[in-house]
């Protein structure tokens, strides 16, 4: 299923989780979450778009919705910072222009305060700084600036579990102290430890994507200068003669000018170590040395 060429993947339990929520809570309780869960979905994909991020799907889960960006840790870190931020500042937003709207027109406070309340609750808990909420995105974007990305990806996934454990010891002193268990929090726990492992092995391959989108450029290879010496052209001559980072070969020349052998500079240079005051006839005396 795709929108605007987008991918939409729908969880498989999203739906069931849907209808469970109308038949205990009713739709009219259902409605104010829906509607701020899309305003925050819907403003990180607009400032996705401005931002010129490729967008890889959009991803409906029994408790939320995902805004799936290609190679999320390889965008830059202030870029990575604003998407993850535009989705709770939208909520806050809302919530300060409802805020306004029941200040001055207090009657609509029945209608307009769960819209309220939802935006907030959405923007405060996305803002925890732990993934794969928005808060552990923008810490581990501004983290990256001074650490390596993957140090601060593997910070973001502990706070991550950290969370997850919370809301675990959270379900069970509620079940223990009210009699019942609370489905959401276990269910959000559960998805955090899940989604830090996804996002663990996201990372681990952004640096092979790296390789491939950027490949390393191979410099020519140079072709060695050709320099003429004699027999008894001083070894430290011969090494000056060649410029730094550059290789040589020797051509030693006869006194009928006819070449009796090419030596390398290492070679040249090996000699020179053994016998700084040496000459060429030294290295031609080297049983390793073919002369033609």
């Amino acid at each position: 299923m795709t929108l605007f060429g987008i991918r939409v993947r729908i969880r498989l339990l999203s739906p069931i989780f849907f209808l469970l929520m109308i038949a205990f809570s009713g739709a009219s309780s259902v409605f104010p979450p829906l509607t701020a869960l899309a305003v925050h979905e819907f403003s990180h994909l607009i400032c996705a778009v401005c931002l010129k991020t490729r967008i890889d799907e959009i991803e409906l889960m029994p408790f939320g919705a995902a805004i799936r960006l290609y190679a999320l840790w390889e965008i830059a870190p202030a870029r990575l910072m604003a998407i993850a931020l535009a989705g709770p500042i939208a909520n806050l937003l809302i919530t300060s222009l409802l805020s306004l709207l029941i200040f001055f027109c207090p009657h609509l406070s029945s209608a307009l305060s769960p819209f309220l309340f939802s935006n907030l609750a959405i923007a405060l808990i996305n803002l925890l700084p732990a993934l794969p909420l928005d808060g552990g995105r923008f810490l581990c974007a501004l983290l990256a600036l001074k650490i390596k990305r993957s140090r601060s990806i593997g910070i973001g996934i502990l706070l991550g579990r950290v969370l997850g454990v919370i809301l675990i010891l959270s379900s069970i002193y509620t079940c223990i102290e009210a009699h019942s268990f609370p489905l959401q929090p276990f269910l959000a726990s559960v998805y955090l430890f899940a989604s830090g492992e996804q996002e663990k092995r996201n990372s681990e391959g952004a640096w092979i994507r790296s390789i491939m989108l950027n490949p390393i450029s191979v410099q020519p290879v140079r072709r060695p200068g050709v320099l003429m010496v004699q027999r008894n052209t001083p070894l430290l001559e011969c090494v000056g003669a060649v410029r730094p980072g550059e290789d040589a070969l020797f051509a030693v020349l006869s006194e009928e000018k006819k070449i009796l052998a090419f030596l390398s500079l290492s070679q040249v240079v090996f000699a020179l170590k053994e016998k700084s005051a040496g000459s060429i006839s030294d290295v031609l005396q080297n049983p390793a040395c073919k002369i033609l």
